[in-house]
């Protein structure tokens, strides 16, 4: 059992997807908590919530661009 998330054939195997969706979910999780943290921290309630949460989207959004890059390999017929 090697670390090679695809399938024989090159095609990506269902531990690939799910990989992404945990990456997005975390990134996202991460940036709502720090958001909400900060928020108890200064009384800025929604504000630094809504910022973590949209720093989080486009960072988990970013995560799985390039996990699906990584995936479809260097000549992109993954």
């Amino acid at each position: 059992m090697g670390g090679d998330p695809q399938r024989p054939g090159g095609v990506p195997g269902p531990g690939a997807a799910l990989a992404l969706v945990g990456v997005f979910s975390f990134t996202v999780g991460v940036g709502v908590v720090a958001g909400v943290l900060l928020d108890q921290r200064w009384h800025t309630l929604p504000w630094l919530t809504l910022t973590g949460l949209v720093l989080g989207m486009v960072g988990g959004a970013a995560a799985v661009i390039r996990g699906l890059r990584w995936l479809r390999g260097p000549d992109g017929d993954g």
